[in-house]
């Protein structure tokens, strides 16, 4: 929570350069100014432990993309940085409740760094689409990076 206070902050300090957004409407209209998109996302739902209602608490605070996992493996899923440690390798069971409170929200699921069988569960799970950015970083790394590095 305290890094969405500082990302506010930010945002309050530099109104001329940044404007936080979370919807994409208002982005949009942010791309046509001047100033710079502030998203508020979350690169692994670790911390929440087995709390998904934190999730809504960090919406309202202006929470708009969570990704399940980073380079480890979690309570949720499994990350692609460790295949070779791995027991399981799709959503476990609170990470399907996670996939379905991220939907009810409105927050954007990011599948980035999760294993392939963590992604093709968010897929079949969300009932929207899933994010996933970091396709580009394969040919920098030797880590399986996401399911789209091999699209």
């Amino acid at each position: 929570m305290l890094h969405a206070l500082a990302i506010r902050a930010m945002v309050a300090v530099n109104p001329e350069i940044f404007a936080l957004t979370t919807e994409a409407d208002n982005a949009n209209k942010v791309r046509m100014s001047v100033k710079q998109i502030v998203y508020i996302s979350i690169e692994n739902t670790y911390p929440f432990c087995t709390d998904i209602n934190l999730l809504e608490k960090f919406y309202k605070f202006g929470l708009c993309v969570t990704k399940i996992v980073h380079v480890k493996n979690n309570q949720f899923g499994y990350s692609s940085s460790v295949p070779d440690s791995i027991e399981r390798d799709d959503l476990s069971p609170i990470g399907v409740k996670l996939v379905a409170e991220v939907n009810h929200i409105g927050i954007v699921l990011g599948g980035s760094r999760a294993h392939d069988e963590t992604v093709k569960d968010m897929i079949r799970l969300s009932k929207t689409p899933i994010f996933c950015l970091i396709p580009l970083a394969k040919p920098f790394t030797s880590n399986h990076v996401t399911l789209m590095t091999r699209c």
